[in-house]
Order: C-alpha cells, then sequence, then structure tokens
C-alpha cells in the first residue's frame, strides 16, 4: 500500500488527498443535514462561530511563528554567504602579497569562486589571474 502511495507523483498525491477530504467533509454535511433536525442544529450555531474562531486564531499564530522561523533562518544563511565571500576575499588578497609561483596560484584558485559568487548576485567581476 505505501509502495504504490510513494510511486505516485506528488501533484496526483495532492490532489486525491485534498478530493478525498473535500469528499468526505460533504458527505458528513450530507449525512448531519439529512438526519439532524434544523432546530438542533441551529442552537448550535453560536457555539461553532467561537470554535471556528479559536482555530482561526490558533492557526494565525502559528503561521507566524513559522513566518518568523524561516525570517531567521534566511537572515542566518545570509550572513553565511557574507563570512564565506570576506573569506574568500580575504584569501584572493593575500595571495597578491605572496611571491609569484605560489601566490599566482592562491590567487587563481579563488577567484573563481569570486567569480561565480558575483555572477550570481548580478554583479560580475573577472576572475583575476
Amino acid at each position: 500500500m505505501l509502495d504504490a502511495m510513494y510511486s505516485l507523483p506528488t501533484w496526483v498525491l495532492g490532489v486525491l488527498v485534498v478530493g478525498l477530504a473535500a469528499a468526505v467533509s460533504g458527505l458528513g454535511l450530507l449525512v448531519v443535514h439529512r438526519f439532524v433536525p434544523t432546530d438542533v442544529r441551529r442552537s448550535h450555531n453560536d457555539i461553532a462561530g467561537y470554535v471556528s474562531n479559536v482555530a482561526a486564531f490558533v492557526y494565525a499564530v502559528l503561521l507566524a511563528f513559522l513566518a518568523v522561523g524561516v525570517w531567521d533562518d534566511y537572515g542566518k544563511a545570509q550572513l553565511t554567504v557574507q563570512l564565506e565571500a570576506n573569506a574568500a576575499s580575504d584569501v584572493f588578497r593575500a595571495a597578491e602579497g605572496i611571491p609569484r609561483p605560489s601566490g599566482g596560484a592562491c590567487g587563481r584558485a579563488s577567484a573563481p569562486m569570486s567569480t561565480s559568487c558575483s555572477e550570481r548576485n548580478g554583479r560580475c567581476r573577472p576572475a583575476a589571474a
């Protein structure tokens, strides 16, 4: 059973899950409308409204915590990229002070990474030899 589920594409599985949930909820609505009288259902509307508001509030709070967590991770990733770029720049600049046979090799080794990083950001900087 699980093997068949894992072999389906994600979009098909998503459509099946959402469709099945909608079908079950629609079937439940039809059963309740058919077997529970209107007067009994009407008396529960006020309480259902409060429960719905509480569920919406909890969902909003969880969504806010999720957004804050993602934003924090994005900030940490951005800081890591800046630190790596600074380290690559330091290697490139330090290689300029080393005599030519070794220093040129260090500079050439660090230049492609610097060029690659800056091309991704839209600021193409040619690799120095």
